[in-house]
This record gives C-alpha cells, structure tokens and sequence, in this order.
C-alpha cells in the first residue's frame, strides 16, 4: 500500500505538469507540489527537527498551504496529530523574542534554528482552536498515558484564596 506523497511522487514521474491541485484561483502541477512539498519536508527535518513518527498539529486546516504541509510530513515521516492530542508548542514569528538576556545557554535550549520551544503542552481542538494544557515539566509520563497535576487548574476555580 502507497502512502499519499508516495502516489504524489508517482505521478510526477509521469505525465507531470498535469494539473494536481486547485485552491482559490490557482493551480499546481504534480511536478509542483511534489517539488515544493519536498522541500517543505527538508526544511520540517532540517530547522524544526521533525523525526520519523513525529505527530505534528496544523492550526489553519482552511488554507491552499494544508495539503502540502500533509503530505511534506507524509514525506518527512511525521503524521498529523488528531484533534485534542496534546503536544509542545512551537513558535516561530516577527514577534519571536531573541534570547533570554545574558542567559546563552538557556536561550540555546529553548530557541533552535529560529523556532522557540515554550515548553507549553497544548492541543488543537476538532474546530481549530489552541488551547494550553500544562507545563511539558510538570507532566508525569506513566506507561500508557501522561498526567497532568490537577493542581494547575484548582486555581481557576477558588479564585478568593
């Protein structure tokens, strides 16, 4: 059985500028999509460090760009995560910070290749919203699932105390 960049990639090889995809007015030829999608899946491996197995979020599931990050990770060896699994959170941006100040070594753990690692555990729910669930640190990874501490949300209940 073919994984779908698999079939992507057998059909470049054939009659290659054949149409392959069109979103929004614009269209991609195999050749196309199978070129950009490997070098998405290059740059997945390569500056966010993206392993065989890995299971990746997408946010913005409504944009021309989602079946090309699907099949990059398909690629890449990563699948899309299923809503509501949980995760690190990722960020890279204008707004990325640059460094923790006078703190390198902190700095280098936390930001690699232009890509910060909160250390924040969130997931994406089945509609497309983030949510933050805990501090990768203080979960507890226990055989079949991981815990989080049921303390963190306590506060939010007893506001007064």
């Amino acid at each position: 059985m073919r994984t779908l960049a698999e079939l992507i990639r057998w059909r470049a090889r054939r009659p290659p500028d054949l149409e392959a995809v069109w979103y929004d007015g614009n269209s991609r030829t195999y050749r196309q999509l199978d070129e950009s999608t490997s070098q998405l899946a290059g740059a997945l491996v390569s500056d966010l460090g993206i392993k065989t197995g890995d299971r990746v979020a997408i946010l913005d599931k409504n944009c021309a760009a989602y079946l090309e990050l699907i099949l990059a990770l398909d690629k890449a060896g990563a699948v899309a995560a299923p809503p509501c699994e949980v995760g690190e959170l990722v960020y890279q941006g204008e707004s990325l910070m640059t460094g923790y100040w006078a703190r390198k070594k902190e700095t280098d753990e936390v930001i690699r290749d232009g890509w910060l690692r909160t250390g924040d555990a969130g997931y994406v729910d089945k509609d497309g919203f983030f949510f933050i669930r805990d501090r990768l640190k203080d979960m507890i990874v226990s055989g079949i699932e991981n815990i989080f501490p049921l303390l963190g949300g306590l506060h939010h209940q007893y506001v007064r105390i």
